[in-house]
């Protein structure tokens, strides 16, 4: 469930919680655990990164606030980002860049209503110039806004749908993928 708060004054002013239009929502029912995946291991969890075209610079480390990147991870001490701005880095994704993450490979047999649900703290232009998906099994099922750049300030839940291509599937895997242009990063 998702809700939002309206409140207005006798001056007629307005105001509404959240202020960031995400809404405040919970989740009522059972979850069942399929898969978790924590960042903090001395390697890296099956997770896989590559380059398509021009740099990967995915990279598994504790963030250091550069760039719109947060300054902490969500569960310390690390995170899974693009330029995290170690040495030689300034925390921004690059110009003409396709690179990705994924998970490895996570058996859904026996279950439905599969969610992929995860902490973002995501800084991105519009997605009519860079995207940034989130694809299962080759499959869309996320993409930042086209109208406006995505900047986030916090740690924001994210819960995607992924039952059409995760329900009673033995061979899920879920891709953090970055593309930009040649323009602003």
């Amino acid at each position: 469930m998702n809700y939002n708060l309206r409140a207005e004054d006798d001056l007629s002013n307005t105001k509404f919680y959240p202020g960031n239009g995400q809404g405040v929502s919970f989740f009522v029912g059972i979850f069942t655990q399929i898969f978790f995946g924590m960042f903090d291991g001395a390697g890296d969890g099956g997770w896989t990164h590559a380059q398509i075209a021009t740099q990967d610079d995915w990279m598994r480390d504790t963030p250091n606030g550069a760039s719109t990147d947060p300054s902490s991870a969500f569960s310390a001490p690390n995170v899974w980002g693009n330029d995290l701005a170690p040495s030689g880095f300034n925390g921004a994704y690059q110009p003409n860049v396709h690179n990705y993450l994924e998970s490895p490979n996570i058996d859904c047999s026996g279950n439905t209503g599969v969610k992929v649900r995860f902490k973002r703290w995501l800084g991105v232009e519009s997605a009519q110039f860079d995207q940034a998906n989130v694809r299962v099994n080759g499959n869309l099922a996320w993409q930042n806004p086209n109208s406006v750049d995505l900047i986030d300030t916090s740690w924001v839940d994210q819960t995607i749908d992924i039952s059409a291509w995760a329900d009673n599937n033995p061979n899920v895997r879920v891709r953090f993928e970055m593309i930009s242009d040649g323009g602003v990063q």
